[in-house]
């Protein structure tokens, strides 16, 4: 599948011509879409089904978009599809899109397929490392957290055949799931950040997680690279056995080390050993680790080191990763995107060793998928605050938070917490109240919780002001 083109898309996804493409066999820039309004000219688009959306409903505002054929499971009206677009009927549109990817994946041959896991900073870690090759290297990473069997086959199907490199995030909370992606990435690369306590529902212990993670690492082939976190024992020997391990981390063992993170007013400074001084502009000991894993996949690259440190100094963070803004005043730190007890004992601690002149507060969601005994993890989160003092003010939200909110009273009094069910309703705005100009804010919690609403309210109360103080002017 070196080129798409009609006999070959059809061919990878075992699927039947409803309306063969025009201008026979010829070849297209490729490339996919799963949503008409982000079609690039030359996509396939695929017809998917949502809970909410169905895209069969969205093939002909996809041609017009520019895509040259619409992928579908059942048969559509065909008289408003302009001539020469082609439309190919399969039996199932998420196996037609792994094997897809997967048979483009092997036309990559000049590509090298980095893929990136962990129980936290995927997509971090993936943006440091784009942005480091990319300014020595040509290549591409997803724009956004795409780490599932759709999202994965999307990034590979928008690779080009002259890419020096490719980084694709891997996800999963179930076992088996990484090893099953990895079969589509087939990567030469494989960074594992970190293993700790996500989607413990699904994988039932740390190590049944390491295990997990770690098949990514025994994905690699003879003459491949994992490069893995240094300072997790139990990562290391679930790794035991793989192909090319290198490692990064605080600890002497590590191939490429860390050996100094101090947060200051406006970025990160961190020293690596063999790389110098690079001033981030994310927040927090645990992004000076992510951006050792980059430049571990730089070094490996044969890329240039000095260009890859410039621009990890240049990069801003992900949306809701530790994301900075200043809203009427509150320093906002928005790492709303998802939680789990190790990323917010990271954040906790973050705020904790910021010099701020305001109060720091913390509003805190539920962290979700936790398995077994989630109130005393809770409660340790609340332990972490007290003990470093991480914070004057807490806004704890949902069930699972009231046992940290109860923590937190028997250590400051009734003054100091507010804790709320959810944010719904007047909820965020509720929260909001309690945060004054000059306060620094840490959001965090598990996505479904929305606490990035908080900042919304912030907003929006400001706005609410500036009308006011402008009508009375």
């Amino acid at each position: 599948m070196r080129l798409f083109s009609p006999n070959t898309v059809s061919s990878a996804m075992h699927g039947r011509w409803l309306v063969m493409p025009g201008a026979g066999g010829s070849v297209r820039s490729g490339g996919a879409s799963i949503d008409s309004r982000g079609v690039q000219p030359g996509n396939i688009f695929f017809a998917f089904v949502g809970e909410r959306v169905d895209g069969h409903d969205y093939v002909a505002p996809a041609a017009r978009a520019g895509a040259w054929i619409a992928v579908v499971e059942r048969e559509i009206e065909l008289v408003s599809l302009p001539r020469g677009f082609g439309v190919l009927l399969v039996v199932d549109i998420r196996d037609a899109l792994v094997q897809c990817a997967r048979a483009y994946r092997q036309s990559l041959m000049s590509t090298r397929v980095i893929a990136v896991t962990g129980s936290n900073g995927k997509t971090t870690t993936t943006r440091m490392i784009d942005a480091a090759l990319g300014a020595s290297l040509k290549g591409r990473a997803p724009a956004k957290s795409y780490n599932n069997a759709i999202g994965l086959p999307l990034t590979i199907l928008n690779a080009r055949q002259d890419d020096d490199y490719l980084v694709c995030e891997i996800g999963s909370n179930h076992p088996g799931e990484i090893a099953t992606l990895a079969t589509i990435a087939q990567p030469d690369i494989a960074v594992i950040t970190t293993v700790g306590r996500s989607h413990l529902e699904g994988f039932g212990t740390l190590e049944g997680a390491a295990r997990d993670k770690a098949s990514l690492g025994h994905a690699i082939g003879p003459g491949g690279t994992v490069i893995a976190n240094a300072d997790n024992d139990m990562l290391l020997a679930a790794l035991a056995g793989v192909n090319g391990l290198t490692t990064f981390g605080r600890g002497e063992n590590a191939t490429l080390r860390l050996l100094d993170v101090r947060d200051e007013s406006s970025f990160t400074r961190c020293e690596i050993d063999g790389i110098g001084t690079i001033r981030l502009t994310m927040l927090g000991e645990h992004n000076a680790m992510n951006a050792t894993a980059a430049m571990a996949v730089v070094r490996c690259m044969g890329a240039n080191l000095d260009a890859g440190a410039e621009a990890l100094e240049r990069l801003a963070p992900p949306p809701m990763r530790l994301e900075r803004s200043d809203i009427a005043g509150v320093h906002v730190i928005n790492d709303a995107y998802n939680a789990n007890p190790d990323s917010m004992l990271a954040a906790v601690r973050t705020l904790a060793a910021l010099d701020v002149p305001g109060r720091k507060i913390v509003v805190l969601g539920d962290m979700l998928e936790l398995g077994e005994n989630p109130a005393s993890v809770h409660c340790e989160i609340a332990d972490e605050i007290i003990a470093c003092r991480g914070a004057d003010q807490a806004v704890l939200v949902g069930r699972w938070m009231r046992f940290a909110a109860d923590r937190l009273y028997q250590a400051w009094g009734d003054g100091c917490v507010l804790w709320m069910d959810s944010l719904d309703g007047g909820g965020a705005a509720a929260a909001a109240s309690v945060i004054q100009s000059g306060d620094t804010v840490l959001l965090k919690g598990s996505r479904a919780m929305g606490i990035e609403r908080v900042a919304h309210a912030l907003a929006a109360r400001a706005e609410h002001v500036a009308l006011s103080e402008a009508a009375l002017i």
